[in-house]
């Protein structure tokens, strides 16, 4: 399965805030998810959209809006291929 969290610490003018999309197994722990794309926010308090769709048994796709950054980006791991696509719009 796929999952996008967000996290923020802090407030205020030095918050962090980001979202991060892992693959893991059904019922497996937090600490075995493996991340697969991270995004930098850039509007504190508005995490990045992001839409996870798989196109098949080995493929997710990721479409996000962009709000921030890409920080980290696979494009293959554990055997799934990851595609990735910025829009403008809304989904």
């Amino acid at each position: 399965m796929a999952i996008a969290q967000t996290t923020q610490t802090g407030g205020g003018p030095t918050a962090a805030e980001w979202t991060t999309v892992y693959l893991a197994a059904p019922n497996s722990r937090q600490s075995d998810w493996i991340e697969v794309l991270s995004f930098d926010s850039y509007q504190h308090g508005d995490p990045v959209p992001v839409k996870l769709r798989w196109l098949s048994p080995t493929h997710l796709s990721v479409v996000y809006v962009p709000h921030g950054t890409v920080n980290f980006q696979a494009i293959k791991a554990g055997g799934i291929d990851i595609s990735v696509e910025e829009v403008r719009a809304g989904f």
